[in-house]
C-alpha cells in the first residue's frame, strides 16, 4: 500500500488465478462508486461459501446496504474481488492490522467502508479462488481482539435498534472468542471480560 499508485487498488493471492476480464470487470462499472465488487469461482462447493461454486451479487447503492448484501452472500471479507479507491486509503491511512492472523481482510474492508458513500457489485466472475487448507485457521493469536474489532466496526454501521442478522452474527462471534479465552485459561481473561462488559 505504501508503494501503490494510480486511482484504484485491488489484491491477488499468490495461490489463486484470475480470468482475463478480472480488471475490466471492475473498471467497466466503477464510475461514481467508492467500492467495486465482482464475483468469483471456487473449485468445489464449500460449506463456508454457501455450498456454491460461483459467488457474487448484483447491487448498487449505499455502502450500508451493500455490506449487508455481501454478508448475506458470504463474500464480505475477500479483498481480491473488491476494488478500492487509493485516495480513500491514503487520506485515511487505512492499513492492515499486523497483529491479526485471521480475517485481516475483513477488518481492512470494514475500516475502508467507513469512508465510503456507496458501492456497486456485479455477478461477473473474474477470480478463481482456492480455499486454503484448514490448518491455516488454527493460529488464533489475538483472536479475541480480532472479533472485538470486527464487532465494533459492524456495530457502528448497524445500531441495536435495527438488530439484524449481521449484527447478531458478530455479537455471537465476539462472545464465542471470549469463551475461548476462558477455555484456554489465558492470563488476560479477566481483563477481556471487563472489556467485553463495557
Amino acid at each position: 500500500l505504501n508503494n501503490a499508485y494510480g486511482k484504484w487498488i485491488t489484491f491477488c493471492d499468490s495461490d489463486d488465478y484470475v480470468f482475463p476480464g478480472w480488471l475490466s470487470n471492475f473498471i467497466l462499472i466503477s464510475e461514481g462508486y467508492d467500492l467495486v465488487v465482482q464475483g468469483f469461482q471456487i473449485p468445489y462447493p464449500h460449506p463456508w461459501l454457501n455450498n456454491e461454486e460461483k459467488l457474487g451479487c448484483s447491487f448498487s447503492g449505499s455502502i450500508r446496504a451493500g455490506l449487508l448484501q455481501l454478508f448475506e452472500r458470504h463474500i464480505l471479507g475477500y479483498l481480491w474481488v473488491k476494488m478500492f479507491r487509493s485516495d480513500i486509503i491514503s487520506q485515511n491511512k487505512i492499513r492492515f492490522n499486523a497483529d491479526i492472523y485471521l480475517q485481516e481482510d475483513e477488518e481492512f474492508l470494514l475500516k475502508y467502508a467507513h469512508y465510503c458513500k456507496n458501492m456497486i457489485s456485479t455477478e461477473r466472475l473474474g477470480y478463481y479462488y482456492y480455499p486454503p487448507h484448514t490448518d491455516k485457521y488454527k493460529d488464533k493469536r489475538n483472536f479475541y481482539l480480532t472479533t472485538k474489532s470486527l464487532f465494533v466496526q459492524v456495530q457502528s454501521f448497524y445500531s441495536q435498534d435495527e438488530y439484524d442478522e449481521m449484527l447478531d452474527y458478530y455479537i455471537n462471534y465476539y462472545t464465542d472468542a471470549l469463551f475461548e479465552v476462558y477455555q484456554k485459561n489465558e492470563t488476560n481473561r479477566k481483563e477481556y471480560l471487563l472489556d467485553y462488559r463495557n
